[in-house]
């Protein structure tokens, strides 16, 4: 398979090369890519025009050999066309994605053209024959390993969840606390009104009773008085009758 496209590439490159207005050209080297599965990969270079006219180029892509059970990977080229302006250079961009369900070692190739967009015709003898500049390089695309997932994702992963962890722990603390302190604070107020309360029926009694206690007072010192005056008149009563018994007893 290699030696058929390095085939086409030198019968190409000649072709080009044998044409003495050919003025498109492209950076040497060709692009061989190992790309991961399930993941994507650039190569970049570079068109010239090494003439002094203007040339519209436009980009053929490359048809890739197909694998039996495994997708072919997709490929992109960016510019697909455009204009070189004489004695410039253009980066050409291509990008591979190789699906994931491919599995590593594989191998793919084709061959990516840039080709002047206006044909040359060429008349010789009465005869003519349309020709088409271009440049092409043959892409090999490797389909490797998956890339692991690197250890800064797992730290970053790790970080978040204990952040939220965190978070969580201390709203449920804030808001066990709220409800502590709201509670301490309803109990004071009860506590204060209670107290309030209290203070108020203390004030009240004294005004109430004060009087009651003063009658209670009088009529009781009021009371002794007059016990102690029957007393005395019951004692001098007493008295006399003794006396008055002596003396009948005497005059007897």
């Amino acid at each position: 398979m290699n030696s058929k496209y390095v085939s086409l590439l030198i019968l190409l490159s000649l072709s080009f090369t044998a044409l003495s207005y050919a003025q498109l050209g492209e950076q040497a080297g060709q692009p061989t890519m190992n790309v991961s599965v399930g993941s994507s990969a650039t190569f970049n270079y570079s068109i010239l025009n090494g003439g002094s006219t203007p040339i519209n180029f436009t980009v053929i892509l490359p048809t890739l050999n197909t694998i039996p059970h495994n997708a072919t990977p997709t490929v992109t080229v960016t510019p697909m066309n455009g204009t070189l302006a004489p004695h410039s250079n253009m980066a050409v961009s291509i990008k591979v994605d190789v699906p994931g369900s491919d599995k590593p070692g594989l191998e793919w190739q084709g061959i990516v053209q840039v080709v002047e967009a206006a044909p040359t015709k060429i008349t010789s003898s009465g005869e003519g024959a349309v020709i088409t500049a271009g440049v092409a390089k043959i892409l090999t695309i490797y389909s490797a390993a998956p890339k692991p997932i690197p250890l800064i994702y797992y730290i970053i992963a790790i970080v978040v969840v204990v952040i939220v962890v965190v978070a969580a722990i201390s709203a449920i603390i804030f808001r066990r606390s709220s409800k502590a302190r709201t509670r301490m604070v309803a109990r004071a107020s009860r506590t204060a009104a209670s107290v309030k309360s209290a203070r108020k029926r203390a004030a009240r009694k004294p005004v109430a009773t004060r009087k009651p206690a003063r009658k209670r007072a009088a009529i009781k010192g009021t009371a002794r008085k007059k016990g102690a005056s029957k007393a005395k008149g019951s004692a001098r009563k007493t008295a006399a009758r003794r006396k008055a018994t002596k003396r009948a007893s005497r005059s007897r």
